[in-house]
C-alpha cells in the first residue's frame, strides 16, 4: 500500500493522551514501536476518542491506513470513523467508516471516492476488546488519491 509523505504533518489535536506513555505525535514519526495512548492512569477517558491531523497542504486522500499498537493488545481500535476538514473546525460526515477484529495487522479504510482536505479526525468509536475504555494508535497514514 503507497502512504504519504509525513514529515510536514502535524498532530493538532487529542482528545486525551497519557503524559510520558503515549503522546499523539508517536502516529506520524514513521516509528511502529512508538504510540499514541488515551488517558488510562487515574479515571480513564472513555469513547469516543479522536486525534486530528494536519497534513500542512491541501491534500488528495483515497484511503487512511491505521496500524494498531505492536507490542500488546490494549487500546486496539474496534470501530472507527474518518472525518476530513480544510480548516480544522467543519467536519460534516464521516468520509469512511471501518470495523476491525482484535489483531495487531495494518488495516485500510478506503475512502468511495478520493477527497481533498488539509485536515483528517481518526474517531475511535469502540474498542475492538470488550470492556476497554482506551485507545492506542501505532501509526495513521494516508493512501493518495488519484
Amino acid at each position: 500500500v503507497q502512504q504519504a509523505d509525513r514529515s510536514k504533518w502535524k498532530v493538532v489535536k487529542c482528545s486525551s493522551d497519557e503524559p510520558g506513555d503515549g503522546p499523539a505525535k508517536g502516529i506520524i514519526d514513521g516509528n511502529p514501536s512508538t504510540f499514541w495512548h488515551s488517558k488510562w492512569q487515574g479515571t480513564p477517558a472513555t469513547y469516543p476518542h479522536h486525534i486530528v491531523i494536519d497534513f500542512a497542504k491541501t491534500t488528495k486522500i483515497g484511503g487512511v491506513t491505521y496500524l494498531p499498537r505492536q507490542d500488546q493488545t490494549n487500546g486496539q481500535v474496534g470501530k472507527c470513523e474518518i472525518y476530513l476538514s480544510n480548516d480544522g473546525k467543519t467536519w460534516g460526515k464521516p468520509v469512511a467508516k471501518g470495523k476491525f477484529p482484535k489483531n495487531s495487522k495494518l488495516r485500510t479504510i478506503k475512502l468511495k471516492k478520493t477527497a481533498t482536505a488539509r485536515y483528517m479526525k481518526f474517531v475511535a468509536i469502540s474498542p475492538a476488546i470488550a470492556g476497554q475504555a482506551w485507545a492506542a494508535v501505532a501509526e495513521l497514514n494516508i493512501i493518495p488519491g488519484k
